[in-house]
């Protein structure tokens, strides 16, 4: 029986050997394997002693159909298909008096169909999740290519054998067929006499290998298991098996089990040099030290990534992803290099930074991203999915952001209206939580150094996201500042003391976030803003705070702020607070989170950095020019 919910549907195949597929519209997205005699491989619920239950499958020329009983009266199970295409069993437990949800269906990244294309096998142990089997390749470094045969076969079936893959999930059974009575011996012969036969397995493990189980064509959805799948031996050229047997050669047995020894020796002595090289370092006074701006360690980026999530990607992969680093593709450039927009084999949308050659930024800001971000978690963090390095190709992979940065939102004059006071006031809470988790809630403390507006990503319901960590850097529990003779970031958001000598601190970071806040209330730009009174946004709204004024410097997009009015002036007055030109009169975020959810008694602002007032003017005749975004600048200490 098929239930079609919106677009999704789940129901038996027919064709071939029979099989479970769920499909969007008509094209098949998970699959369940047929029945082997006992059980169905891949859904964990089959073998969960929490519900006990027991199988019986029948086929015949009439019908053909699965039914499951529950041997606890106690516990009732429903399977559920959802409008989102999620399937989910319900389970009633009597003795709890509730229903428990458990997720069926794509559990894991290999779970969706055709993850890895004809002829690769996906495992998400593995650091690169897709590989061809033994005996193929891909036609060219383009992952999106299907796997091809090294060697031709020997149709006349004296030249092949086959490879035994253990734990496996049976490929795609619509091309398929069943010999019944013969056994696995029987089976190989008999598929050696078909040049179409690529694979076999037994049909029934139930009654010892009974049946043979054959397939004519490409193998497709293969997955490898921890643990469960069956046996498949697939057909490769006898040049491919190294002169034996491979799936019955006991010799290849030994020898494995020789090798594995020889490597676990091998690693164990490699580890007891890495461990005696570590303490020999810390024995020396070898930690890092931030106030010569080192980054976290001087090893490899892959050593980098150990203990982490992330992947590391083959970048053939990622150029797939990206349709070859597309211009149609391309969705932001920074100081890093250019953003793509890409699409992994299983569906998943991620942006892709790809280090650009001539890009200022090089190999230490690429591990410090790598290694440092890994390391934290936040909801108003960019999750980095991984990395990928070959040569001089060097590329992060992000979670993809639909609504992109913020400040192609707030400086655009037809996305800012999509911004009300509500929600940019939540987008500030948002990104001051997330600095007030580098400084004092995550496990390492850290100095952003390169706050701006184009570096916080809008998610699906525009919350924010930190982003860009390349030249972020750690301080220790009771360190209060870093001195740096290389000054990088973006001018218009570098306090004063950063940008003249070099000196950064939690309180940099507060005067970046300042910058921040006050572009977020005005839809301006601070290093483009130019009157008779001020020559940048900072002194404008110091002006007309002065002046008691300060709701004139609010987006005039904003409809109804009026009623906003108190909460929009102590943010106006918190953000003046954080910009003012000396580092100890400025709050900490702790306490900027807590003036913006309260309303408190605070301190006046003194007159902020960078702030040029009428003095200065010139005539009215000035010629008020945009000052481009410098990224990544350096410069000498003065």
């Amino acid at each position: 029986m098929i239930r079609h919910l919106e677009n999704f549907s789940v129901g038996l195949d027919p064709a071939g050997v029979p099989q479970f597929f769920l499909r969007r519209g008509s094209d098949p997205i998970w699959r369940i394997e047929p029945w082997n005699g006992e059980k169905i491989s891949g859904i964990p619920l089959m073998n969960c002693e929490i519900i006990p239950q027991i199988y019986s499958y029948v086929a015949n020329d009439d019908e053909i159909y699965l039914m499951y009983n529950s041997t606890n009266s106690s516990i009732t199970s429903i399977s559920v298909l959802d409008h989102s295409g999620l399937v989910r069993r319900l389970t009633w437990n009597d003795k709890n008096r509730r229903w428990n949800a458990i997720p069926v269906a794509i559990l894991d990244r290999c779970d969706g169909y055709a993850t890895c294309g004809a002829y690769a096998s996906c495992d998400s142990n593995r650091m690169i999740w897709c590989e061809c089997l033994k005996g193929f390749e891909r036609k060219t470094p383009n992952w999106s290519d299907e796997c091809v045969r090294r060697r031709s076969l020997d149709c006349d079936g004296k030249g092949d054998g086959f490879l035994r893959w253990e734990h496996m999930k049976l490929p795609d059974t619509s091309r398929s067929r069943v010999e019944p009575g013969l056994n696995l011996e029987a089976c190989k012969e008999e598929c050696l006499k078909n040049c179409n036969c690529t694979a076999y397995a037994s049909a029934n493990i139930s009654e010892g290998g009974s049946g043979c189980l054959m397939w004519d064509g490409d193998l497709i959805d293969l997955q490898i298991y921890s643990d469960g799948g069956q046996d498949v031996y697939t057909r490769v050229a006898a040049s491919e098996l190294n002169g034996s047997a491979i799936e019955y050669s006991r010799g290849l047995q030994g020898k494995k089990k020789l090798l594995v020894t020889l490597l676990t020796i091998i690693l164990g002595l490699l580890l007891f040099v890495l461990c005696g090289y570590s303490w020999w370092r810390k024995a020396k006074g070898c930690e890092m030290n931030e106030s010569h701006d080192n980054l976290l360690d001087d090893n490899g980026i892959e050593e980098n990534g150990k203990g982490t999530e992330l992947l590391l990607f083959n970048v053939s992969v990622i150029a797939a992803a990206t349709n070859n680093f597309s211009e149609s593709n391309l969705i932001g450039k920074g100081g890093f290099g250019p953003v793509y927009k890409g699409q992994l084999l299983n569906g998943q949308e991620i942006a892709v930074k790809r280090l650009s050659k001539t890009s200022t930024q090089g190999i230490k800001e690429f591990k410090n991203e790598v290694t440092l971000i890994a390391k934290l978690q936040h909801r108003n963090l960019v999750r980095l999915l991984g990395y990928g390095i070959s040569g001089q190709e060097k590329i992060l992979i992000y979670e993809y952001m639909r609504n992109k940065s913020l400040d192609s939102m707030i400086f655009d004059q037809k996305r800012s209206a999509m911004l009300d006071w509500r929600k940019r006031f939540s987008i500030l809470v948002g990104i001051a939580r997330g600095i007030l988790y580098l400084h004092e809630d995550s496990r390492l403390r850290i100095i952003h150094r390169d706050l701006k507006v184009s570096n916080i990503l809008l998610d699906d319901d525009l919350d924010p996201k930190i982003s860009d960590f390349g030249m972020a850097r750690i301080f220790g529990q009771n360190q209060v500042q870093a001195n740096t003779n290389r000054v990088v970031g973006t001018y218009g958001y570098m306090s004063p003391e950063y940008a003249m000598d070099g000196r950064f601190s939690v309180k940099s970071d507060a005067f970046s976030f300042g910058v921040i806040l006050l572009e977020i209330i005005s839809g301006k730009r601070n290093s483009y803003y130019c009157d008779c009174c001020s020559m940048n946004l900072i002194g404008h709204v110091w002006e007309k705070w002065k002046e008691d004024r300060a709701m004139e410097v609010v987006d005039s997009s904003m409809i109804n702020i009026s009623s906003f009015r108190t909460e929009v002036l102590r943010s106006v007055q918190i953000g003046l607070l954080c910009v003012q030109e000396k580092a100890k009169d400025r709050p900490n975020m702790s306490s900027v989170v807590h003036m913006l959810g309260n309303e408190t008694t605070m301190l006046l602002p003194t007159k902020p950095a960078f702030c040029f007032g009428k003095e200065y003017c010139l005539d009215h005749q000035i010629v008020c020019n945009s000052i481009n975004e410098v990224t990544m600048t350096e410069m000498e200490a003065r």
